[in-house]
């Protein structure tokens, strides 16, 4: 059985998911492995943002040699690239700030290769997912808890194997918690309370700033 989560609102997140399929499957998952990480590196290597493989051996710091641009650049070699690029630019701003509670504070910021697999983990499945979604806050903690409950639970696994088994549980854990980062799925419920004709519900960051703003007020005239 993994070991026992980080105490975070992570915490309440990941055990509110579905997980008993996932830990019936978990002998399997381990039997599986070497075939996974095999299928995870394709994966990876695919989609990884390559020069050589999307522009057909362009310079990129050439114009010159850049291809023609297609009608449609985000189908082309270097639309392709540009996008993967920015995908990982924005994920690897986080990974250095990524502190779990419950965890020593230079788990992962001071582990190269713990922010190595978590920036590919996220990217392959940020990659392919809705565009819409793409990589948002908050997923590389949930990617790191992942990591961290395999990496303790997976003795004799390589650190290759440590990445591909992340990467499929940390999908399946995503499968049920995407919602939360998918900013249409706010649209939607903004759209049926309006319908319904009732008040928005207050959220609990917003609640907040509404206190914080209040206290602010009763000390500031200039607020009132």
């Amino acid at each position: 059985m993994p070991p026992s989560l980080p105490h975070s609102w992570l915490t309440h997140a990941l055990t509110a998911t579905p997980l008993s399929p996932l830990l019936a499957a978990y002998p399997t998952l381990l039997t599986l492995l070497p075939e996974l990480t095999t299928a995870y590196k394709a994966a990876l290597t695919t989609a990884l943002p390559s020069v050589t493989a999307n522009t057909e051996g362009a310079d990129p710091l050439d114009p010159l040699s850049a291809p023609a641009a297609s009608s449609d650049e985000s189908e082309s070699g270097w639309g392709k690239y540009y996008a993967a690029s920015s995908l990982m630019s924005e994920i690897k701003i986080d990974l250095p700030r990524l502190y779990i509670n419950g965890l020593p504070p230079d788990t992962f910021v001071e582990s190269p290769t713990r922010l190595d697999a978590l920036c590919n983990i996220l990217f392959l499945y940020c990659d392919g997912i809705s565009a819409d979604v793409s990589y948002r806050q908050g997923m590389h903690e949930v990617a790191g808890v992942v990591y961290h409950v395999m990496e303790s639970c997976g003795e004799g696994m390589s650190v290759e194997h440590v990445e591909a088994a992340t990467y499929y549980v940390f999908k399946f854990v995503m499968g049920h918690l995407i919602s939360v980062y998918d900013p249409r799925s706010v649209v939607i419920v903004a759209n049926e309370v309006r319908k319904m004709g009732v008040p928005p519900p207050v959220t609990r960051p917003v609640e907040s700033c509404m206190r914080i703003v209040e206290r602010l007020r009763s000390v500031d005239e200039a607020l009132q």
